[in-house]
């Protein structure tokens, strides 16, 4: 999540949203305070947290980089679900053509899925946060070079779904940090059970385990030369990420 975030705030242009909290005092957000100011932390305080960037430390910007992080397997589960459910058409190898990125199709049925459309976003505000965030991509080209035009990658997700809590969950503009936290409470509720299953723990209940590590080990002669000759197939030079 760390690289994600880090690709999120330099091509989004998320410092915007943050800073605008008209509250104050202070929220609980995961059992930890959320300081619903504008004003930038110390660097000493930065330098000590998960958040390494004191031009973008933020207290708000901040907690909202921790409520993803307590969320983040829902979150990426829920963008490969979706990433797969519906594609952009196949090659003519009949391989869906990119699995880790999100369709605008896609993308909307996310929002159906999870009943996003409300009095505070409506249609059209899903459609401008698609453009917003599409549309921000110049601006990272450099360290993003494989950054599809009209879809969402890992890390535009994620600005989406921060975009998507400061209108959903930020009436008056509140606290962003909030926002997110209860966004994300709404998505794991909401989201197909498809997308909520945790892919680390199917492995340890059904891969990390000595009897499939005896059949590996027993056949891996072979596995190797199976996956030797198909990876020497792919002549597909135009696809630098595949071609590799």
């Amino acid at each position: 999540l760390r690289l994600d975030w880090a690709f999120a705030r330099r091509g989004a242009g998320l410092a915007k949203i943050f800073g605008s909290a008209v509250l104050g005092g202070s929220a609980v957000v995961g059992g930890s305070a959320v300081v619903a100011t504008s004003q930038p932390i110390s660097k000493a305080s930065v330098r000590s947290s998960s958040f390494v960037d004191a031009n973008f430390a933020g207290a708000e910007a901040q907690q909202t980089y921790e409520a993803l992080c307590r969320h983040v397997r829902m979150l990426y589960g829920a963008f490969q679900y979706y990433c797969s459910l519906l594609d952009e058409g196949r090659d003519e190898r009949g391989e869906i053509r990119d699995t880790f990125e999100m369709s605008y199709g896609a993308y909307l049925e996310f929002a159906r899925d999870c009943h996003l459309v409300s009095n505070s976003c409506k249609p059209h505000d899903l459609d401008a946060i698609w453009v917003q965030v599409n549309a921000l991509e110049d601006s990272a080209a450099a360290f993003d070079p494989y950054n599809g035009r009209n879809t969402l990658n890992r890390h535009e997700f994620l600005q989406a779904i921060v975009r998507i809590a400061s209108v959903a969950f930020a009436p008056a503009r509140r606290n962003v940090a909030v926002s997110t936290e209860r966004l994300c409470a709404w998505l794991t509720e909401a989201l197909p059970a498809e997308a909520l299953q945790d892919s680390n723990e199917f492995r340890k209940q059904n891969c990390y385990i000595e009897k499939v590590d005896t059949v590996l080990r027993r056949d891996r002669i072979q596995i190797r030369a199976i996956w030797k000759y198909y990876a020497e197939s792919n002549d597909d030079d135009g696809d630098v990420l595949q071609s590799s």
